[in-house]
C-alpha cells in the first residue's frame, strides 16, 4: 500500500530560518518538513528544471527567488501529489508524494 499524507501544515520553524515550513504526517506516521525556500528551489515544474535533461533531478535552481520566500497556501492535485503556492507568484510545480519522500528536511529540526 504506497505511503499518503494525512495532512500537510504550513507553519512557522522552529529553528531561525527565512521563510516557513511545510509539515507533512503520513499514513505510516512520519512526519516531514520542508522549508519554503528549498520547496521553491527544487520545484519539478518545466520551468524551473533542465528541460534538455530527462532526469527530473537535475534542476536548474531557479534565478531570482528570494531568500525570505514563502509558502501561502497549497493544492492537492489527484491523489499522487500536491502543488505548493508561493509568495513569488510560482504555483506551477507538482511535487509527487515520492518527491516530498526525498526532499525530507525533518532530520535537521525545521
Amino acid at each position: 500500500m504506497p505511503v499518503l499524507p494525512d495532512s500537510i501544515e504550513i507553519r512557522l520553524p522552529k529553528k531561525a530560518l527565512a521563510g516557513n515550513v511545510a509539515e507533512v504526517k503520513w499514513s505510516d506516521g512520519r512526519t516531514t518538513a520542508h522549508t519554503s525556500f528549498n520547496l521553491r528551489m527544487r520545484c519539478p515544474c518545466a520551468t524551473c528544471r533542465d528541460s534538455h535533461n530527462p532526469d527530473p533531478k537535475a534542476i536548474r535552481g531557479p534565478k531570482g527567488v528570494p531568500p525570505m520566500v514563502e509558502l501561502t497556501s497549497f493544492d492537492w492535485v489527484g491523489n499522487y501529489a500536491v502543488n505548493f503556492v508561493f509568495n513569488d507568484g510560482h504555483n506551477t510545480g507538482i511535487y509527487t508524494f515520492k518527491y516530498l519522500l526525498e526532499l525530507d528536511e525533518a532530520p535537521n529540526a525545521v
